[in-house]
């Protein structure tokens, strides 16, 4: 790909740290790697196509959290980048204890304005008492994650044998580390988003 359209370079050809976090959050979805390598081939291709009509497109990310009575409270990216890499001091002390239902909505953006949503991934965060994420859990999910988006795993619908733990792996993780909006959640979230 021209370096000038990829999109992992910024304006000024440095690495694109939100590019970034989204691949890795990409990888860490049911689809795995695929939809990460899906999100770049998207991301991409309207990137070329959009130059061409005058348009600057890309992809971004907003993270929302539900508390238990199923409210929606935006989370700013800096803030959640600091929670994930474990900054001291970052923490959601209002959450602690709890495995914090969050939302990672991938939207395209013209500009500033959200077009389109591409992905919504809901994801459940692991926080200890002081509301600052619980490090095993993570590599755990990390883990899981590994287990069944393993290139190595033989397709199924080939007619060949798969591995077992590929398929335990999923569910655990999906038990433990995903959970399930009610209509009026994924209403509210749209209309975060879009007003």
């Amino acid at each position: 790909m021209n370096s000038a359209l990829d999109p992992r370079e910024s304006q000024h050809g440095r690495c694109n740290p939100k590019y970034n976090l989204l691949i890795i959050r990409a990888a860490c979805t049911p689809l795995g790697y695929k939809k990460a390598d899906k999100c770049k081939e998207y991301w991409a291709h309207n990137l070329i196509n959009h130059k061409k009509i005058g348009r600057t497109m890309g992809l971004s990310y907003r993270i929302f959290l539900f508390d238990d009575n199923d409210s929606c409270h935006r989370l700013s990216n800096a803030r959640f980048n600091r929670l994930i890499r474990g900054e001291q001091g970052e923490c959601l002390s209002e959450y602690a204890g709890k495995r914090l239902r969050y939302v990672m909505v991938i939207l395209e953006m013209a500009g500033r304005k959200p077009l389109s949503i591409v992905q919504i991934d809901y994801n459940l965060m692991p926080l200890d008492a002081e509301g600052r994420i619980i490090r095993e859990e993570q590599e755990k999910e990390l883990r899981l994650v590994f287990e069944f988006t393993s290139p190595f795993t033989k397709d199924e619908s080939a007619g060949k044998i798969i591995d077992g733990r590929s398929r335990f792996a999923k569910k655990r993780y999906e038990q433990e580390f995903k959970w399930t909006p009610s209509p009026e959640i994924e209403k509210a979230i749209v209309a975060a988003i879009f007003g």
